[in-house]
């Protein structure tokens, strides 16, 4: 299975244009086409959430954080 990501052109006449790869070999391929009719930008999977100040003073190294014997 060969995974594409490029970008098509589809006309008035609904004829869609789209380059591949000079490198595919010659061939009859099944295509599966999904068309995003919005170009988004994904959500972070995660984010810092803090609510209040930070105090500059505190530090977060390991010698901080642990013990003398770091656990």
């Amino acid at each position: 299975m060969i995974t594409l990501n490029t970008k098509a052109t589809v006309t008035e006449n609904s004829i869609m244009t789209l380059s591949l790869p000079a490198n595919l070999p010659k061939g009859e391929y099944n295509i599966v086409i999904v068309i995003e009719d919005k170009v988004h930008e994904q959500a972070p999977l995660w984010s810092l959430n803090i609510k209040g100040e930070i105090n500059p003073n505190e530090t977060f190294r390991r010698e901080d954080m642990y013990d003398d014997n770091g656990r």
